[in-house]
């Protein structure tokens, strides 16, 4: 009575109701349910009906459940087995694995590939190595990435060994960085020494994680060890994970450190720190930006200081740029400002460059509201070129729209 009313309403066929009803008629009358669902004529509801009763039958015996497959026409036996095995996988990993060879290659394969290998790892991890061997290369891989991440918290020795039998790289390295971590936690100097015995092509995976680790738990001491080592490529991992992570605990301390760099690394964990700074706290950075940094490294950053400004509060960004010391630096800080600016409200951008006073940041700002605006207004832009501090300026920008107008 139930179907009849599902089957009688339009917008129920679709639904969880419709698996529900075959899932409840399985469990006290499977062959009135079955013999239901080999009647129905539209494919969706058949689909849902076939599924619901896959799934009833795995979790009651999957071997009975396999044998009921046999007896299914070739679209509805794919449907059933799918549902069979993915439902299996978790209670019997050991049946499932019998049959993942002989399913069409694909996502799903994969997927139950993975289920398998991790649920068999619970129980036996020994028999789910062994098992694997039978697996094509690819899906080995995978199967021995999923049994090494159950065995890792247990026996990371263990999950070593089978990571190495990996033969994918990037299978190995993503495991392998879960030991450098596991392992750092452990111990600082147990784990350095461990790592230091690990073949090349695994070093550098295990130190990725573990830098991530030790930064997280000791930046002083990690900043300290990367400073020190004579390995450019842990030094690289090291100050990488620094500059990445420090600076959400404690950035001034991070950005001192950063100092003590030098060239390409120093550039790049300032970029990293001030921009991760800037996000949380942007008038902190922008006073480290002012006060302790020079020349080419102090117009990068405040930059990067002024973009997270402006995005903030745009407002605040514009009472920032003209504390600046005079020079490029601000000259650049007003275009910038006034190009975001523009983008975004360009009446509002307007009137703060008319506000400001002649000087060569406000012919900066200027210049960006002309070049934002020449194309569709020339008239108007002309008459914001004439003011202009700067004649030469103003003669060259007043020429180039004249020849654009003329050119129309």
């Amino acid at each position: 009575a139930a179907i009849q009313l599902l089957e009688s309403e339009k917008g129920f066929g679709e639904s969880g109701i419709w698996d529900r009803a075959f899932s409840t008629w399985m469990k006290y009358d499977p062959d009135s349910a079955i013999e239901k669902m080999l009647s129905i004529k539209n494919l969706s509801h058949r689909h849902h009906a076939l599924q619901a009763i896959a799934q009833q039958m795995a979790s009651t015996d999957i071997h009975a459940a396999i044998e009921w497959v046999d007896t299914l026409k070739d679209n509805d036996q794919k449907t059933a087995l799918n549902k069979i095995l993915y439902e299996g996988a978790n209670s019997s990993p050991m049946v499932v694995a019998e049959y993942i060879n002989g399913l069409e290659d694909g996502e799903f394969k994969q997927e139950i590939t993975g289920r398998v290998a991790k649920e068999w790892a619970e129980s036996d991890p020994e028999e789910a190595i062994k098992w694997s061997d039978s697996l094509d290369n690819k899906l080995r891989d995978q199967a021995l990435s999923h049994i090494a991440s159950e065995v890792l918290d247990l026996d990371s020795e263990r999950a070593e060994q089978i990571a190495r039998k990996i033969s994918s790289a990037e299978g190995r390295q993503s495991l392998m960085e879960q030991i450098g971590r596991l392992q750092m936690t452990a111990n600082f100097d147990e784990a350095v020494r461990w790592m230091g015995e690990l073949p090349e092509k695994d070093r550098a995976s295990a130190w990725r994680g573990a830098a991530k680790e030790w930064v997280a738990l000791d930046p002083v001491s990690a900043s300290q060890y990367a400073m020190n080592t004579e390995d450019p490529k842990i030094q690289e991992q090291l100050v990488d994970a620094l500059s990445y992570s420090w600076p959400r605990i404690d950035p001034h301390a991070a950005a001192n450190w950063a100092q003590s760099l030098s060239g390409k690394s120093q550039s790049e964990a300032l970029y990293r720190i001030v921009d991760t700074w800037a996000r949380n706290a942007p008038q902190d950075a922008a006073f480290f930006v002012q006060s302790s940094l020079e020349g080419e490294l102090q117009e990068k950053m405040t930059r990067r200081v002024a973009d997270r400004l402006m995005k903030n509060n745009v407002d605040q960004a514009a009472e920032w740029v003209m504390t600046l010391d005079q020079g490029e630096t601000k000259k650049n800080a007003y275009r910038d400002l006034a190009q975001y600016w523009l983008k975004r409200d360009s009446m509002k951008a307007s009137e703060w460059i008319a506000r400001l006073p002649d000087s060569p940041e406000r012919d900066s700002a200027v210049s960006a509201l002309i070049n934002n605006i020449e194309r569709d207004d020339p008239e108007t832009a002309i008459i914001w070129a004439e003011t202009l501090s700067d004649p030469k300026t103003q003669l060259s920008i007043h020429n180039r729209i004249l020849k654009q107008i003329s050119d129309k």
